[in-house]
């Protein structure tokens, strides 16, 4: 019968489990030195026979090479730097666990083995099997075994790839105590090893020497004065103190050839380097030095423009009608662009993180390396496609970029330089007129975007810098105005809404409901006024509509969201609204001349007094009839953003009364009016008018909530609608990568469809009431037509009930600032 002892080995104590260890690794090496001795007699050779006449005949023969490459020799030193590691890191794992050890645990009589960094401060290893590797300078021997010119490629490779393993291993053992970083035989190898890595580029050392360098970052964090351990001295006998003293950085060196790559690699690269920044901050001896004597900032801003340039010149997702702008979604669909943005974003967080010497530098690198030579010739090059793709471009750019002052950066380069003899802002103004919609949209979406910066100078150079100094003079600011002049402009606004629209009947289920007053913004102006709203009957659907209910945007909607940008914007510009001198200057004329030669009728917008501007988007907005429904809601979109401004010579501008005397000026007021007329005379409020608007407005709504089926002819109702959506903006919602692009053309064209259909239901009532109205949506022509004036109804009924609501939300403002 077996004894007790048989049956299971007995227990080792901890000492001998140490000692155990410690003899294993011993071993291991050992047999990675017999492998490598081939290489050791070579070695020595070159050490001490190099003058022989014989040292030819020494260097390793090609028998010894192809062996030392071989897959099975490389397999078994993989295999023996395995035990290694993990004896590593079992050793580390000892060192961590002593840290806090628990009641129940074992613990032993530590002999701890000191080694002793460059101060002669002790450093308690406290591990047979790091002081083995240390004491014996292992890691040192190793490294030389791949650095040497008889070693195999191959073999050299395997050896630095094991090697980075160790040091990650070690590296993390730091952590406890970094002031091991500054022992010679971990610095000096560690350091040769980065120098072999960057010397002889492969992309899975590369990788793993990039995670070593994320785990010596996060040591540094811990013991920041290490960093002097990684500084070449210009002169070996400096103090280090000045900047003037320091050579090279070597980390930023090593790190600097990868920080541009994709993938793992490059993140892991990038996020060394804020890493290292983050350290750097409170340092203004290296920070100067990294701002202003080294290449950090350049490589950094070139790298932004080498990955700018290689962004596709044709957008293929750009075919939908109302793409206006490079979204989240655009960036999955090109890699290109993905690698862009993940860069710009990097480029935000050394902004961030960064000495204020690098930031300052950082921005002065950005405007001459990358905006001067790179959005310049690209901004202001003719061929149409190419000008949507670089406007869009720049736009994203702008819209990624979170530092206020690379924002600022870009304002005032865009308007300081010059292409051909007018600032690139009003070359890119002019895209505005552009007949192809595309470009149009895309153009008045970036001065969206400018306008968004609230930033006073663009303001000017926009719109302030037209205005003389009596116009200045004359047009006061919002407290100083007469409240009641913008509450019967709130009122003459909302009467700028259709006919057909205002005669809509609305019902939300199968049965008659009462319309909530707010619903109506007549009574929401009433009851603002004081005065009692008017009574709106009950009303029913009809039976021929069966979709889901749909509700439109609540003029109350309209208020609350008026009087929070309201509040935004006057919040920006509270110091000094009116900005800028007003005097219209050489290059300001320049650049009405230039317009007006793209489209002169634009003389009847008062353009020298309105500016460029103001009188383009005034322009498009008297022809929106004749624009597709994405470019006019971008359009009403970008005057409404400028109503917002507290500036009272804009407000002014925007919503002067007729004046006999300025018979070239057409205001906006004029404009709504004319555009009134015009959807009213289209689209009288009879039957086929009314099945048509609700038709629109249906589309429109499901449209916000629901991209079309890209497989039906007719849009798939949504199944489960919002009850109050609060406004068109999601109609420019993208579709997925799985739509048609044809689907929001369908989508328009079945309004008409179903249109004729709803009124052969109606009976010969709605058949009388066809042929009185003299449509017919049978007719291609007529059916465009009405098409258009349906869409334009839509969006002027909500664009003057916007306007209306912030005329509204400035009196408060004004009468209420707080």
């Amino acid at each position: 019968m077996a004894t007790e002892s048989q049956k299971s080995p007995r227990k080792l104590s901890i000492a001998e489990s140490r000692q155990s260890a410690l003899e294993e690794v011993k071993s291991t090496w050992t047999k990675v030195a017999d492998v490598l001795a081939p290489l050791d007699n070579v070695m020595v050779l070159e050490d001490t026979e190099r003058s022989n006449t014989h040292y030819q005949a020494t260097i390793l023969s090609p028998n010894i090479s192809r062996d030392l490459q071989s897959t099975a020799v490389i397999s078994k030193l993989n295999s023996f730097f395995d035990q290694i590691i993990s004896s590593l890191a079992a050793a580390v794992a000892r060192i961590q666990l002593r840290q806090s050890p628990s009641p129940e645990r074992e613990v032993p009589e530590i002999s701890s083995v000191a080694v002793t960094d460059r101060e002669s401060s002790p450093i308690l290893l406290e591990d047979e099997v790091l002081e083995y590797v240390i004491s014996e300078n292992l890691l040192l021997k190793t490294l030389n075994y791949t650095v040497h010119r008889s070693c195999p490629e191959g073999a050299a490779l395997m050896l630095r790839w094991n090697l980075l393993r160790i040091f990650e291993t070690l590296v993390s053992s730091c952590l406890r105590d970094p002031r091991l970083l500054s022992n010679e035989s971990i610095l000096s190898p560690l350091l040769g090893l980065f120098d072999a890595c960057t010397a002889s580029r492969n992309a899975e050392t590369d990788r793993k020497m990039m995670t070593v360098m994320n785990e010596l970052t996060y040591c540094l964090k811990q013991a920041p004065d290490l960093l002097e351990l990684f500084i070449v001295k210009g002169d070996p006998e400096a103090d280090l103190s000045s900047a003037d003293d320091i050579s090279e950085l070597k980390l930023l060196s090593y790190l600097f050839p990868h920080i541009h790559n994709p993938g793992e690699t490059g993140q892991l690269a990038r996020s060394a380097v804020l890493a290292l920044l983050r350290i750097l901050q409170t340092n203004d001896k290296l920070s100067h030095h990294i701002a202003e004597r080294s290449s950090f900032c350049q490589v950094l801003v070139n790298g932004l423009s080498t990955f700018y340039l290689s962004l596709p010149q044709d957008l293929p997702f750009t075919s939908g009608p109302g793409w206006h702008r490079v979204e989240p979604t655009d960036v999955f669909r090109s890699r290109d662009i993905q690698h862009f943005t993940e860069y710009v974003e990097f480029c935000n967080a050394t902004m961030k993180l960064s000495h204020m010497t690098i930031q300052e530098t950082f921005i002065r690198r950005f405007q001459e390396l990358f905006l001067l030579p790179i959005i310049t010739p690209s901004l202001a090059q003719t061929n149409v496609e190419e000008s949507v793709s670089s406007i869009a471009f720049f736009h994203y750019t702008i819209q990624t970029l979170e530092d206020a002052r690379l924002q600022e950066s870009v304002c005032h380069y865009l308007m300081g330089i010059l292409a051909g003899d007018r600032p690139l802002l009003d070359v890119v103004l002019g895209n505005m007129l552009s007949a192809t919609n595309k470009l149009s949209s895309v153009t008045m979406s970036f001065f969206h975007t400018m306008l968004e910066l609230n930033y006073p100078p663009v303001l000017h150079f926009l719109v302030l810098r037209y205005f003389t100094t009596e116009e200045q003079s004359s047009r006061s600011q919002p407290a100083d105005r007469d409240v009641f002049d913008d509450l019967a402009l709130a009122q003459e606004l909302l009467s700028f809404i259709p006919e057909c629209c205002q005669t809509l009947d609305f019902a939300w289920e199968n049965k008659a409901v009462e319309v909530p007053v707010s619903d109506n913004p007549t009574t929401v102006f009433q009851k603002f006024m004081g005065k009692k709203p008017l009574e709106k009957p009950l009303i029913s659907e009809s039976t021929s509509l069966q979709e889901p209910p749909l509700t439109l945007p609540e003029y109350a909607t309209y208020l609350m969201c008026a009087r929070h940008k309201l509040k935004a914007c006057w919040d920006a510009f509270a110091v000094d609204p009116e900005v800028g001198s007003p005097v219209l200057s050489t290059s300001s004329a320049i650049a009405v001349t230039s317009l007006l030669k793209v489209n002169p009728d634009l003389k009847w917008y008062g353009i020298w007094t309105l500016g460029p501007f103001v009188s383009s988007l005034l322009y498009r907005l008297d022809h929106m009839l004749q624009n597709d429904i994405y470019s006019t809601l971008q359009l009403t979109g970008l005057i409404s953003r400028l109503a917002l401004f507290p500036h009272g010579s804009i407000w002014s501008a925007l919503f002067e009364r007729a004046d006999n005397s300025k018979e070239s000026r057409r205001s906006l007021l004029q404009v709504l009016a004319s555009l009134k007329s015009s959807v009213d005379f289209a689209i009288p409020p009879t039957t086929t008018g009314k099945i048509i608007m609700e038709r629109t407005y249906r589309s429109m709504l499901l449209r916000t909530v629901q991209p079309p089926s890209p497989t039906s002819e007719a849009p798939l109702l949504a199944s489960a609608i919002p009850e109050k959506p609060h406004s068109f903006a999601n109609f420019f919602r993208k579709p997925n990568s799985t739509q048609d692009d044809r689907s929001d053309t369908v989508l328009a064209d079945s309004i008409l469809a179903e249109s004729d259909e709803s009124v052969e239901e109606h009976g010969k009532d709605d058949l009388r009431g066809r042929r009185t109205s003299g449509l017919n949506t049978k007719n291609p022509s007529e059916a465009a037509r009405m098409k258009s004036a349906a869409y334009s109804a839509v969006i002027l009924s909500e664009f003057v009930q916007e306007l209306a609501a912030i005329a509204q939300e400035r009196v408060l403002l004004c009468l209420i600032p707080g």
